[in-house]
């Protein structure tokens, strides 16, 4: 279901207008998991503006598999197999590379913050 999710967050991409694209890839980053609750995760860090200026935000993708962390989303269905982790971080780092703007998609984290990441629009 997650890669359909996903497939269809991409295939939307081409439907939503150039002025919503409000991101640029930053920097991404992949972390193996490093214990229990701690699941394998990408960081990914956006910009306003091109080159990582203007106002920076980072948040989270998950691993599916036994998450608690609050940094993760509470949804099982916004978490990722890690084999998908790092194809999202190869094609983030290749957005970052490119300054290619993108769209984020965000939704509730464990413990009931909001900002954890969802799902990435790329631009086409």
């Amino acid at each position: 279901m997650k890669q359909v999710i996903f497939a269809a967050t991409l295939s939307l991409a081409t439907l939503i207008p150039i002025s919503a694209y409000a991101f640029f890839v930053c920097d991404t980053v992949y972390f193996p998991d490093s214990g229990p609750g701690v699941p394998s995760r990408v960081r990914l860090t956006l910009s306003s503006g091109p080159s990582c200026s203007g106002t920076q935000l980072t948040v989270w993708f998950c691993e599916k598999a036994g998450t608690t962390s609050t940094f993760c989303a509470s949804s099982s269905g916004f978490r990722y197999e890690r084999s998908e982790l790092l194809g999202l971080n190869a094609l983030l780092a290749a957005a970052a590379h490119n300054q290619q703007d993108v769209t984020l998609h965000t939704t509730n984290c464990n413990g009931g913050a909001t900002g954890c990441g969802a799902a990435v629009a790329f631009r086409p």
